[in-house]
């Protein structure tokens, strides 16, 4: 028998003797089939509950969707009764565990909702594994179906512009007084971490146009040359000149940014760096195994120029060297600093050359260390 085909059956019984005449009486039996858990869930189409799913279900979802909106409700079927046809609803194990902060369901209605905020920058799609159960409490059966969520791109990100220069000294892009026309100032990148048209972008110079142009070179990548001779009437730390770029995105509503850069205006590169010394000597204490990393001096270079002309940097002359140094110098601070334990063991001296440069010139010193 199968309850959910036929659940009751009216039987007209017939007690008949076999006297002359017959006689006969009725009696009418009837039969109700009880039921058993013997159907799992199904699911179903929500709009079409004798169409079970096929294939994953797929919906989407703006990312500027607020906590707790509706993503999709799901519908389960069980043909048994009672208990055994109630059916509850759950996320699976494994996608509880990867998007339960992000999405959960109702265990009722199977109506799926979100429980964070959404960002399609950072996850676009999400594979979500419901869970359909019966309310069986000896033996529950279960199916199972997937929902694909597409996260939508709103325009919820500007344009970022970022400009790179030459220069090590920290304040910007600069320029050397009398540049010609078309001089280099700065490489500019741009990122906007929206989709399609919300991350197509547009970018110029806003202010001091005359003066500057702003020139693509990739899909994100620019520079900055200048469109005039740059001159000012005095060569000092202090002469300026700025411009802005904007940069505006295609997307409805369209969101744009604005960067303003300051570019110095410097003297000519005319001077090598000046070592204080021309060889330096430290003594330093012999204690084993307890120097590696230790700071024994400095040396120190100076440059008259401005600007990143004037910036000096340091390092150690590994030409003609075999194998391991006994010390390197700090590339900024000029700080000599062991490399390798110094003990008895070794050499009486550790001796190193350090070059000290700017954006033309190297000069060297001579750095010579002896145990006390």
């Amino acid at each position: 028998m199968d309850r959910e085909s036929v659940d009751h059956f009216r039987l007209l019984i017939i007690a008949s003797d076999a006297g002359d005449p017959i006689r006969s009486g009725t009696l009418v039996v009837n039969v109700t089939v009880t039921d058993v858990n013997d159907n799992a869930p199904r699911f179903v189409r929500p709009e079409r509950e004798n169409t079970a799913t096929s294939g994953p279900i797929e919906t989407r979802l703006p990312e500027s969707a607020t906590v707790g909106s509706a993503v999709y409700r799901v519908r389960a079927v069980d043909a048994d009764a009672g208990e055994y046809g109630r059916v509850k609803y759950d996320l699976a194990t494994e996608t509880r565990r990867d998007y339960g902060r992000m999405f959960d369901i109702d265990a009722d209605t199977g109506q799926i909702f979100t429980r964070d905020l959404l960002d399609h920058e950072t996850q676009s799609t999400y594979v979500l594994y419901i869970v359909a159960v019966d309310s069986d409490p000896a033996d529950p059966k279960s199916a199972q179906t997937s929902v694909v969520v597409h996260i939508d791109d709103v325009n919820d990100n500007a344009p970022t512009i970022r400009i790179n220069t030459p220069a090590n000294s920290g304040r910007g892009p600069e320029i050397v007084n009398g540049s010609d026309v078309g001089s280099f100032i700065a490489h500019v990148t741009v990122e906007d971490r929206d989709s399609g048209p919300n991350g197509r972008f547009h970018c110029h110079i806003t202010s001091n146009a005359r003066m500057f142009d702003l020139r693509q070179l990739y899909t994100t990548e620019f520079k900055v040359v200048t469109l005039t001779r740059i001159v000012a009437s005095a060569s000092t730390s202090s002469a300026r000149v700025g411009f802005s770029i904007t940069c505006r995105d295609d997307g409805r509503p369209s969101l744009s940014s604005t960067l303003p850069v300051e570019v110095y205006i410097v003297g000519p590169n005319d001077h090598a760096p000046e070592f204080e010394l021309t060889e330096y000597g430290f003594a330093i204490a012999v204690a084993d195994n307890e120097m590696a990393g230790h700071v024994v001096g400095h040396v120190t270079a100076t440059d008259r120029d401005d600007g990143a002309a004037g910036t000096v940097r340091y390092q150690t002359d590994t030409d003609g060297t075999d194998g391991e140094l006994c010390a390197e110098v700090d590339s900024t601070t000029g700080a000599i600093v062991m490399s390798v334990a110094f003990d008895s063991e070794r050499a009486k001296r550790c001796e190193i050359f350090v070059i000290a440069s700017d954006m033309a010139f190297h000069l060297s010193a001579h750095v010579l260390l002896r145990p006390l």
